[in-house]
């Protein structure tokens, strides 16, 4: 029976680790890449950065340009995903750096918007008609000009202006500067999320294109739509320079938004460096989400140990009860390192206030 058992432990070792595994791996692959019906072996190749299989292709006939149904060629799958041996390789062998998809978007346009500034680099010495994302994340203050010099810069798609764009992509001082002195407006939000040109550089943490905008007027406490601030952003970001900066700025530290205040970010995150700046800034430690989670509570369902340990010795509510069934931060402790640090300091669990509240209906004595 033990024999048995051995043998079909192996089996099941073995179906896992030459069938299930290859076949989630190829799944994460194709929903990596875009299932779809027309991608050829070549795409998937160039989107996964199979180098040696893409040369195989290519070695085999395949047009280095073919398009997939969106039409997609492989250098732009592989601009897209950042594999840059992949994108070198297709150019050496006549890839089109210019050719553009169903939706008017070349190999260029995809790498700048992956902030891929190396692949960007790469396809504009190979002579890749410059455009606007890339010409923002290289910081080609001449292209912004000469577009200006061609196009209103009223121009607006989905709400976004050429400050979205500078401070979404390189977040180059010269360029913000520029816009802002042409007369963009600094507070426009852009249509889908409701963000500022600062909520973008605080997200993509460009401090100094930050400092230029807060120079120049821009809201520190500006809402997105969903009432998420600057520094809501620079906290969940891990971005302790901006974070300082914000603050410094006048930044509101118990701004709530739809995800929790900026420290219940921070402690969300498991930043203790953005935590302690908050908190040293006057930050109320037990302030969390609109649900009435705290802080100490998501860190240690996160297992955020450090950050834990932060707010517990700034006087956060060890036993703060979370909803109808009152569940502790011990409740939530998601790991080891976090259940030893609540209970050094004495945490109780949830089933203590079961017992309060079993005894407050009558039904339990505690302590008999």
């Amino acid at each position: 029976m033990f024999k048995h058992d051995i043998w079909l432990a192996v089996a099941i070792v073995a179906v896992f680790v030459f069938v299930i595994s290859p076949l989630v791996n190829m799944i994460d692959k194709v929903i990596s890449c875009g299932a779809s019906s027309s991608l050829k072996g070549i795409h998937m190749a160039a989107c996964d950065g199979d180098i040696d299989t893409v040369r195989l292709h290519l070695d085999q006939g395949i047009d280095v340009n073919i398009r997939d149904e969106f039409g997609k060629t492989p250098l732009y799958w592989a601009a897209d995903r950042g594999k840059k041996n992949v994108v070198e390789m297709l150019i050496a062998n006549g890839a089109d750096v210019n050719i553009k998809n169903k939706y008017e978007q070349t190999p260029l346009n995809a790498a700048a918007i992956r902030g891929a500034k190396t692949i960007t680099e790469i396809l504009v010495a190979n002579g890749a008609a410059m455009e606007l994302p890339a010409a923002a994340l290289l910081g080609d203050i001449d292209f912004f000009e000469e577009y200006m010099r061609q196009n209103s810069i009223a121009n607006v798609i989905n709400g976004e202006n050429l400050l979205h764009l500078a401070t979404s992509f390189g977040g180059h001082k010269p360029i913000v500067q520029l816009l802002i002195e042409r007369g963009i407006e600094v507070n426009a939000k852009e249509n889908f999320l409701g963000w500022t040109p600062l909520h973008f550089a605080a997200s993509s943490g460009y401090l100094s294109a930050a400092e230029t905008l807060l120079a120049n007027r821009a809201q520190v406490n500006v809402k997105a739509k969903d009432f998420t601030t600057p520094l809501h952003l620079a906290v969940a970001r891990g971005r302790a320079d901006l974070t300082q900066l914000l603050i410094e700025n006048g930044a509101d530290i118990h701004a709530m938004s739809n995800g929790g205040t900026p420290l219940y970010r921070a402690a969300e995150a498991g930043y203790t460096e953005t935590a302690q700046l908050l908190i040293v800034s006057g930050a109320d430690v037990n302030l969390g989400d609109r649900s009435g989670m705290t802080p100490l509570q998501r860190a240690a369902a996160n297992g955020n140990t450090s950050v834990a340990e932060l707010l517990i010795v700034n006087g956060a509510n060890l036993n703060a009860r979370f909803g109808f069934l009152g569940w502790t931060p011990l409740y939530f402790a998601n790991s080891l390192d976090t259940i030893e640090l609540l209970k050094q300091h004495g945490a109780l669990s949830r089933m203590y206030w079961w017992a309060e509240f079993l005894e407050s209906l009558g039904i339990l004595r505690v302590g008999e």
